[in-house]
């Protein structure tokens, strides 16, 4: 059969036929893109629609869906129904499913977090702020307000605070404890991060060859949420895309430039003017509106805005006299068709809330009506649907609301009202009566919405109501805050208010990132809040202002808060967590102790008094704090390694390993508590177990700096220095200012042999630090290995002044290996009374040191032995005493002096148990004249002094006496 012909005048007869679209250039543009290869470079993956309300960026967009869909395409829409990042995902997903193309592993991971998060929620015995953190972190996007606590310096001293808040940290412990897949911890702390890895191998095997169109709409509402996950997933940040991918973000203004620079050549930029004259009459023609001067004053009246173009051309007007203003008769108008003035009426009220569905309908229209009256309403043009709810378009809806505020402001507040009591009973009504409504998103919904009619019922009596609440939403994060101020500023847009409009916009433009500090500061400068709220926005504000570092201006807020209401225990808490970290820990600890008389069985607030205690080296305390706090919440994970940290410090290893065993049982991706782990087996000198935890740690936190320097710290302890400089010089990388990374490295290099290198580094800590007394320790004995003695000297003496201006209490300084190093160089360079000199400045600090005592007296006894024996006799009374260094020293000295009875008297009471003793190495005196000697052995080093004591005395009986007890000595200890 031969193949049917078609004409030109076929053709132009379909397009004739064919119904009116619109924007045929940008049309046309997206038709094209289709037909280009992948790797053209004509093609575009973004295109951006962007353009003022009413000027029919929806509608463009939907025509760019049908294209795609036309083409074979998969598609689907993102509107401003989208809370999360989640629920937009859950959106596509769902339309794709519709499709027949199912993204099974996404909706079967979509569909466990909900149930999970259903089950938290629920739970009576959740701690408070689990169900508001779920919701933050269901909102943000990544690991930024969910990830592991940073630490630094010790593994349990945070410096992220927000990450560190109460509120959060509860939340984690409580979701690790109650769930045990790791997996599902993480799904529930960053649902975004866990999820669109899982959405995007997805959307590749849907889009195996075919093209995948995604279409998001008002997005000047959804880009605050959306954003940066968008630009994530361009980056590559969950996977890579399918090069099939076309996506069109539509919204009032375009892309921002600084954000999406990188993306330009990819991207198709349109934006929307009102209709051409051409374009307008060709809308008309196709609505058979031909008369000139009717087309004339349509024009004008619609200054050709394709919404407003469409409002009066379906009013069905019959000639130009029957064309009215837009903004008021033309709302009439487009309803004139509708015979039952009934309905009419609905039409028009129905636009008062900002959401509706059947129930909102019900309170502002006969209720046995409102199923019929709901039903007709969603077929008009200008209702579309937004997820659960449906919603007027906005400038439809801003006419409406003009009108009927100028023509029946009576009704108008009455109205407003009746809708602001219906949302208190629906909030109530999903609350159940619980005493946290805020953690209930129902709740906070319908709270909004009453909030939103008290305002446009009557914006002048209402505002202190709305300021109040907008400083409660505050407590519960930037999301509820953010919300408050769009409500505020709808409100003022629907009313015409300029006070509102002001507060909306003052409120919006004071939200920084996670930070409300300004926005707080706002209400409390200009709100007129009561003493209550008043003394609720100082308190938030301080927690606000905690969370950014700012102790002193959050100290303040907590103490007018407190003022105003002297029995808040949380912002009393509070004050004493910013106390903390200010170093006034007595005054932190008065808080606490003020606190837990209100609270006595909050185990935030006994934690909290632990912290201090042990940033006090109050360990015992600090132990029984935790001790109590663990008894009250066993499963407490945190609490745990706290206290596991605290037995470290206390030399308990084996208890503290027993308790971060047990914290990284409840909490196995915890870095923090791994790497605390680490550390104890750090102490324990359990290198290589400590190793394997670092490595666990940076597979969780690749980029925690603090774990970095650690397991750098563990590869020099095991001398793999060049794996440790790498750690070390990574971390110093990340953040030059690490004291202690740049202190490491250069102890590292002195041990190296790269004697320059390591006084740079060491130089650097200590500027950056000039209390740094391990810094300074280690670049004296940097000296001394380079016999550089005198700044050797100088290094201790500095160490021992900022030592005793800390007030520092005993510690590994007085045993570490630096003096004994410096002493031993300066002795062998006969710089002995140097060497006196230095061990009696550091027993200002440390008096009653054993270890002290004895090198102090070492080093004076070739010039002085009168003096060295009086310090070694101090030595041998003290706790902790090394028996055999002392005794090894007092025969010595006795030697020398020639006091063979006292050195006897002392060989009877030591030589019969040295097999008792374990084999220990030390510099002696030798036994010829006073030179230093490395002794492998010190018990053997007694029984040559012994030896040598009988010898000198010259005694037969002596010697037959003391011959064999000393043979059997040497046989005990070999």
């Amino acid at each position: 059969m031969a193949r049917e012909t078609s004409s030109l005048q076929d053709r132009i007869r379909a397009r004739q036929q064919s119904r009116f679209t619109g924007r045929q250039g940008q049309v046309i543009q997206y038709q094209e893109n289709f037909g280009f290869p992948i790797d053209d470079e004509r093609r575009r993956f973004l295109f951006n629609i962007h353009g003022d309300a009413g000027v029919g960026k929806t509608f463009l967009a939907g025509q760019l869906r049908q294209i795609a869909s036309d083409a074979g395409a998969l598609t689907a829409h993102v509107d401003e129904t989208a809370e999360d990042v989640t629920s937009a995902m859950t959106a596509m997903a769902e339309q794709f499913s519709r499709s027949g193309n199912k993204l099974g592993d996404f909706e079967k991971r979509v569909a466990q977090y909900q149930q999970r998060r259903h089950e938290l929620e629920s739970d009576p015995h959740a701690p408070a702020g689990v169900a508001a953190f779920l919701t933050k972190t269901a909102i943000t996007v990544g690991l930024a307000a969910a990830r592991d606590i940073p630490v630094a310096g010790s593994i349990l001293a945070p410096v992220d605070v927000a990450a560190a808040a109460d509120q959060a940290n509860q939340a984690r412990e409580y979701v690790a404890k109650r769930l045990s897949d790791h997996r599902d911890v993480r799904l529930l702390l960053s649902p975004a991060d866990e999820l669109t890895p899982v959405f995007v191998d997805g959307l590749n095997r849907i889009a195996a060859g075919r093209t995948v169109a995604l279409f998001f709409d008002t997005y000047e509402r959804t880009g605050s949420l959306l954003d940066d996950w968008l630009r994530g997933l361009y980056a590559g940040r969950y996977g890579d895309l399918p090069e099939t991918l076309i996506t069109t973000i539509s919204g009032q203004k375009p892309l921002d430039p600084n954000l999406w620079g990188e993306y330009l050549p990819v991207i198709a930029d349109i934006p929307l003017e009102p209709f051409s004259d051409t374009e307008a009459r060709q809308f008309l023609a196709s609505k058979a509106i031909t008369d000139e001067p009717t087309i004339r004053i349509i024009l004008r009246l619609s200054g050709r805005l394709p919404l407003w173009l469409a409002t009066l051309a379906d009013a069905r007007s019959q000639g130009s006299a029957d064309i009215g203003d837009p903004s008021g008769n033309a709302v009439e108008r487009f309803l004139k068709w509708e015979d039952d003035p009934a309905r009419r009426e609905v039409a028009m009220t129905a636009a008062l809330p900002r959401v509706l569905n059947q129930d909102v309908l019900a309170v502002i229209s006969p209720a046995d009506e409102a199923r019929d009256l709901f039903a007709w309403l969603r077929g008009l043009p200008f209702v579309t649907r937004r997820g659960e709810s449906w919603v007027y378009h906005e400038v439809v809806r801003d006419a409406m609301l003009r009108l009927q505020r100028a023509e029946a402001p009576a009704k108008w507040r009455t109205e407003q009202n009746r809708l602001a009591q219906a949302n208190v009973r629906w909030g109530n009504d999903a609350a159940m009566g619980a005493d946290k409504p805020w953690e209930n998103s129902a709740w906070v919904d319908c709270a909004r919405e009453e909030i939103y009619h008290l305002l446009c019922a009557d914006p002048h009596r209402n505002l202190s109501q709305a300021l109040a609440s907008a400083v409660k939403a505050a407590g519960r994060g930037v999301i509820r805050a953010r919300q408050w101020a769009v409500l505020i500023a709808d409100a003022g847009r629907d009313t015409g208010n300029e006070q509102l409009k002001e507060w909306g916009q003052r409120l919006t433009d004071c939200i920084r990132d996670d930070d409300l500090s300004l926005y707080l500061t706002c209400l409390i400068n200009d709100a007129w809040l009561d003493r209550s709220d008043l003394a609720l926005a100082y308190k938030e504000r301080g927690f606000a202002l905690h969370d950014v570092r700012r102790y002193e201006d959050a100290l303040s807020d907590f103490s007018r808060a407190i003022e105003i209401d002297p029995g808040a225990a949380r912002t009393i808490a509070g004050r004493g967590d910013v106390l903390r970290h200010l170093g006034r820990f007595e005054s932190a600890l008065g808080d606490y102790d003020s606190a837990l008389e209100i609270s006595p069985e909050s185990v935030r607030f006994i934690r909290g008094r632990g912290d201090v205690y042990h940033d006090m080296r109050r360990y015992e305390d600090a132990l029984s704090d935790f001790s109590r706090a663990i008894e009250i919440d066993p499963g407490a994970a945190r609490t745990i390694a706290c206290r596991g940290d605290v037995l470290r410090h206390l030399g308990r290893l084996e208890d503290a390993l027993g308790d971060y065993d047990r914290a990284v049982e409840l909490s196995p991706k915890s870095a923090w508590m791994v790497g605390g782990r680490g550390d104890v087996y750090h102490d324990m000198g359990r290198y290589e177990d400590a190793l394997s935890d670092f490595n666990a740690a940076l597979e969780i936190a690749p980029d925690n700096i603090q774990i970095i320097v650690d397991r750098g710290d563990i590869y020099i302890h095991m001398r793999c220095y060049e794996d440790g400089l790498a750690d070390l010089t990574r971390a110093i990388q990340q953040d030059p200012k690490n004291v202690w990374a740049v202190a490491r490295r250069g102890d590292a290099y002195r041990l190296m042999g790269r004697y320059e290198d390591a006084l740079a580094d060491l130089n650097r800590a200590i500027e950056l630090d000039p209390l740094s007394v391990w810094a300074v320790g280690r670049r004296g004995l940097t000296y001394t290995t380079m016999r550089q003695y005198d700044s050797a000297l100088d290094d201790i003496n500095t160490v021992v002044a900022l030592d005793a201006s800390l007030d520092a209490k005993r510690n590994s300084l007085s045993r570490s290996s630096y003096y004994v190093s410096i002493a031993v160089n300066l002795l062998a360079s006969d710089r002995r009374a140097a060497a006196a000199k230095m061990f009696e400045a550091l027993s200002v600090l440390w008096p009653n040191d054993p270890e002290l005592l004895n090198d102090w007296g070492f080093c004076l006894m070739p010039e002085s032995p009168d003096a060295a024996l009086e310090l070694l006799a101090r030595a041998s009374g003290v706790k902790g005493n090394k028996e055999l260094i002392t005794v090894a020293n007092q025969l010595r000295c006795f030697l020398g002096l020639n006091r063979r009875a006292e050195a006897l008297a002392i060989a009877e009471r030591i030589v019969g148990s040295l097999g008792l003793y374990c084999e220990e190495s030390a510099f002696m005196w030798s036994l010829d004249v006073f030179a230093l000697e490395n002794v492998r052995d010190v018990r053997m080093y007694i029984i040559d002094v012994i030896d040598r004591i009988v010898d000198l005395s010259g005694e037969v009986e002596l010697s037959r006496q003391w011959k064999p007890v000393l043979t059997e000595a040497r046989i005990a200890v070999n």
